[in-house]
């Protein structure tokens, strides 16, 4: 990625921030695409393929990240940025992936108010201490007071989001594999060859947060809550893109140390084992 191209969409992202943020100035609002970056920048450096990826991929996860109201911040938790291959014109290009991370999905929905809090994840184990369902509570806005709903999940759900996993891991024929070789490693690496714990409690957050709220189970509890209120956005930010005939832009002191050392493109290592707690 060439981080001087990136240095001349700041006037644009700037202005989306103010559009996604309207009560800054212009310094916070700079201030804060100038943080946001440097968040960016350093998944860049130290993601495996993400410096391989497009840079407008990448500044559209920065702006998915902005409407959401998440920062990029990896110690944060809140957001992943994978690096997926997209046929084009016949050859494939790598793009930046965005996704909200289970405390991701719960910071939005939180600023939305349709849950107010949410218990950690509980597991449910056979005998064999393997994994084999799981609950959680939500805690609802109600009248005359919050109260709680409980929602529960056992193999059934694991099952088809194995059998989920599976297909959209596989091409032709291998769909029909009945051993599901193809899901994510995960749901085999746990206790008697059963889900990983971590990985089940993020699965039961993600389908909690959808179920537990009345959503179809095949829409985004996120997109869908906030659709009137991202469809006003989409529509700001594409009139702000549309603007071909903005003044030079003269980068200032801040700027210039940001972008003063080009991102190297250094060819990285191959990952040891390609297992992602991201399986959609």
């Amino acid at each position: 990625m060439d981080l001087t191209i990136v240095s001349k969409q700041i006037p644009s992202l700037v202005k989306v921030a103010k559009v996604v943020f309207p009560k800054w100035d212009d310094d916070q609002a700079e201030n804060y695409v100038l943080s946001e970056l440097s968040f960016l920048k350093e998944r860049i450096e130290n993601d495996y393929g993400l410096a391989e990826c497009t840079e407008e991929s990448l500044i559209q996860c920065f702006k998915k990240s902005m409407r959401d109201n998440v920062t990029l911040n990896k110690s944060a938790n809140l957001v992943y940025i994978q690096p997926q291959s997209v046929k084009v014109n016949g050859q494939y290009v790598k793009v930046a992936y965005y996704s909200l991370t289970p405390e991701g999905k719960i910071s939005v929905v939180r600023q939305s108010g349709m849950i107010i809090d949410i218990t950690r994840p509980k597991l449910l184990k056979n005998a064999d201490g393997k994994v084999i369902g799981g609950e959680i509570e939500l805690l609802k806005p109600s009248y005359p007071k919050p109260r709680w709903e409980l929602i529960e999940f056992d193999e059934s759900d694991i099952e088809r989001w194995k059998k989920y996993s599976h297909v959209k891991n596989s091409k032709g024929e291998e769909k029909k594999d009945s051993s599901l070789k193809n899901a994510n490693a995960l749901y085999f690496s746990g206790v008697a060859g059963g889900i990983d714990s971590e990985f089940m409690r993020s699965k039961i957050i993600k389908h909690a947060l959808g179920k537990g709220l009345g959503t179809n189970k095949n829409e985004s509890l996120v997109e869908k809550n906030n659709a009137p209120i991202l469809d006003i956005i989409e529509e700001e930010i594409e009139q702000v893109e549309a603007v071909n005939n903005l003044p030079d832009y003269e980068m200032s002191d801040s700027e210039e140390k940001f972008f003063a050392d080009e991102l190297k493109k250094a060819t990285p290592e191959e990952p040891k084992q390609d297992v992602s707690f991201e399986d959609l």
